[in-house]
């Protein structure tokens, strides 16, 4: 079958994007689904480094962990993100926004204040500043680039805001702030299990598109798989695809389908 590469980007995972039509359309916005320790987060930031070694425009918004984290773990990899940081605006490539240390006690250190939500349960603060940097980034992104977006995770906002209702609003205005930019995609990260099957099914129902982590018990050992639950306009495997996490990120044995 024929891809359509100029409606779409690759993931950065060697054999996933030929599973997929050649890769992620362009807009979308995908629900990143698994138990913790699969390595979602791995599976996201080996998406922004394909972008930023192609010229693609990042923000990466992390609310499990903090910034420092996040630039730390992508160096095991040698994903060395730091020169993408440290140019201003409009030559800057990468965008942190910490919605974590908000609801901590933790400094912000030298976090600029555009790039910080003080309150992490005020949805109108968190989307705020998504609208804020994901509009400059659309402002930069050429004809041939992609701005290309994390939420690492929104299970936090799920598990502190008892109003569900509300955070589905926030979800629906990060969606449609993101479909409004011809060549953004998005990754929602969420933990499996935290939040019940029935909410579960809503983050899918409402991104569109998922994607699952899973880990199987086999004999004396566990083993993960990733399954490509539902992509808008794709035709693609739901089988269960093997994988590893290696010394280079993802590694991925699409011969050996369940």
């Amino acid at each position: 079958m024929a891809e359509r590469e100029s409606e779409r980007i690759h993931v950065g995972i060697e054999g996933l994007d030929e599973l997929m039509e050649g890769g992620f359309l362009k807009p979308s916005t995908i629900l990143l689904i698994g138990p913790p320790g699969v390595g979602k987060s791995i599976f996201c930031e080996q998406f922004i480094w394909e972008g930023l070694r192609h010229n693609d425009y990042v923000l990466y918004f992390v609310l499990d962990f903090p910034p420092s984290e996040l630039i730390r773990r992508m160096m095991r990899f040698n994903w060395n993100v730091s020169p993408y940081l440290t140019s201003d605006f409009p030559n800057r490539r990468m965008y942190i926004a910490d919605g974590f240390s908000g609801a901590t006690d933790i400094s912000t250190q030298t976090f600029s204040e555009e790039l910080f939500v003080k309150n992490p349960s005020n949805l109108d603060e968190v989307f705020s500043v998504y609208d804020d940097v994901i509009g400059k980034l659309a402002s930069l992104a050429a004809e041939n680039s992609t701005v290309r977006v994390v939420i690492d995770s929104i299970s936090p906002i799920l598990s502190t805001v008892p109003d569900l209702s509300k955070v589905y609003r926030l979800l629906r205005r990060l969606i449609v702030r993101t479909s409004l930019v011809e060549n953004a995609v998005a990754l929602f990260v969420a933990h499996l299990g935290m939040h019940g099957p029935l909410v579960e099914t809503t983050l899918k129902q409402l991104t569109g598109n998922s994607i699952e982590l899973l880990r199987k018990a086999e004999g004396h050992e566990t083993r993960t798989y990733i399954r490509i639950e539902h992509l808008s306009e794709t035709y693609h495997t739901t089988k269960l695809i093997p994988y590893v996490i290696a010394h280079d990120g993802f590694v991925m044995n699409p011969q050996a389908l369940l």
